[in-house]
């Protein structure tokens, strides 16, 4: 049963980064990567306090990530629920 699933997915790039050693370790690298890069922008905005004055009340804070996602940083209002976008 294992050798047919593996017959069948081997050439799969699915299964290669799974259970292939070298291409596992080149997929968790990857991953680590992507996690410090946004870890840093995280921080990065923390220390400039771009991120002071929101709260779970006030802007939405998925929204606020998906700006800094795509280089944008909120410009906040006098409101913390308000909120507009500078590029």
């Amino acid at each position: 049963m294992a050798k047919v699933f593996v017959l069948q997915h081997m050439n799969e790039e699915w299964f290669k980064e799974k259970y292939l050693p070298g291409e596992r370790e080149i997929v968790r690298r990857k991953i680590v990567a992507f996690r410090q890069s946004r870890y840093d922008g995280f921080v990065e905005l923390l220390e400039e306090g771009n991120l002071d004055g929101i709260d779970r009340e006030g802007v939405v804070i998925r929204e606020f990530l998906l700006g800094v996602v795509n280089n944008k940083v909120p410009q906040l209002t006098a409101s913390v629920s308000t909120h507009k976008w500078k590029a």
